[in-house]
């Protein structure tokens, strides 16, 4: 979708979201600057808060920061797209499609009732088409806003953040490929909570087209699978069952999709596996198409070190360690009452939780490396 907006003369993608409330007082940010300050090392009760909200035209490398010194909900952010679009649609009077990149927020998901009422009212004044393009979770680091936000933590850690005045100085100073941004303060107070009744969002969503296979907030983001495709894992509304989507990485299509008897217990996009629990089973599938590749006796918990092709899994009263491609038993270990396994980053070590203990096993030593 973002590769057609930048494409397509006639639509306009915004990157918007909300940077982390920024506590306002004379407290260090852990920064240096050129001026020698005095600051307090411990932030014990801010004097104010406020909340950066920002739109960024990636095209165009345009920014817009909007300082919320209220809660920011799903009508502020609305109220801050609206006050955006009437200051610049003369300039964009070719635009018939936006394009909103947005990380799938508890206030601006696509089933927050009030976030979604508030965009169709403002389709149908606007006369202006809306798409949202969610980035998957614990992957809205890619959502471009989020290149300005490290810009401007940058630009300010070493001063003093003590008012709103400083806040929004330091703001307009920083520059984006030699831009400043456009800088507002907003300090209308926003009521939490509000949502629309079943009836009032029927009626939105009849406004509403949804993709078949959206990836939704209750969705398990999976990685590449190969050949410029994506996985995500899509459960039934039973959350036991679901469907194993495949999207195109550029464009965003549904490409293919296969079911799954149940969740995945875990995935290994480098190596094309996907890995089920299944009633006493470790299962390995083709994560590309779901091909069944190789089983293995044994049960969750399961955790997997990709760089070194290790999976390990509990077998009768042990700690299994395999190759994670063919399920081959390269190790076991007897421990009783594991509730949780973890690699430690660089592999070299394996975890094992259980109710009173932390057990670590070395990878090596029983030659599993």
């Amino acid at each position: 979708m973002n590769a057609e907006a930048d494409a397509t003369p006639d639509m306009l993608r915004v990157s918007m979201d909300a940077k982390a409330t920024v506590k306002m007082g004379p407290v260090a940010r852990g920064g240096k600057g050129r001026v020698a300050v005095t600051a307090a090392d411990h932030d014990f009760r801010p004097e104010a808060t406020v909340t950066p909200v920002g739109l960024f035209l990636p095209q165009i490398d345009e920014l817009f920061i909007y300082h919320v010194t209220s809660k920011v909900t799903s009508d502020c952010l609305v109220d801050r797209l609206e006050q955006w679009w009437d200051a610049q649609k003369a300039r964009f009077a070719p635009i018939t499609t936006l394009v909103l990149n947005l990380d799938n927020g508890p206030a601006s998901h696509s089933h927050r009732t009030q976030f979604m009422g508030r965009l169709v009212a403002f389709v149908q004044r606007e006369r202006v088409s809306v798409r949202l393009a969610y980035y998957p979770p614990y992957h809205s680091k890619y959502n471009p806003i989020e290149r300005c936000w490290g810009i401007l933590e940058g630009h300010w850690n070493g001063a003093l953040l003590d008012s709103l005045e400083a806040v929004c100085g330091f703001t307009a100073s920083m520059t984006w490929k030699g831009l400043h941004p456009v800088v507002e303060l907003v300090t209308t107070a926003y009521a939490t909570g509000v949502k629309l009744t079943k009836e009032a969002m029927g009626a939105v969503e009849a406004q509403v087209t949804r993709l078949p296979f959206g990836l939704t907030h209750a969705g398990l983001w999976l990685g590449l699978a190969g050949h410029g495709r994506v996985a995500a894992y899509l459960p039934n509304a039973d959350d036991v069952h679901g469907t194993i989507a495949l999207f195109d990485e550029r464009a965003g299509a549904l490409r293919a999709s296969y079911a799954v008897p149940v969740s995945p217990a875990g995935a290994d996009a480098a190596r094309d596996r996907l890995y089920l629990d299944d009633a006493g089973t470790i299962r390995a599938l083709r994560l590309r198409d779901g091909a069944p590749v190789a089983s293995a006796p044994g049960t969750g918990p399961l955790a997997l070190r990709s760089a070194r092709g290790l999976l390990a899994f509990v077998r009768d009263a042990a700690v299994v360690l395999a190759a994670g491609g063919s399920l081959r038993p390269l190790a076991r270990i007897p421990l009783r009452g594991v509730r949780a396994l973890a690699f430690t980053p660089d592999g070299a070590t394996l975890l094992v939780g259980r109710r009173n203990s932390l057990t670590r096993i070395d990878v090596g030593r029983c030659g599993a490396a």
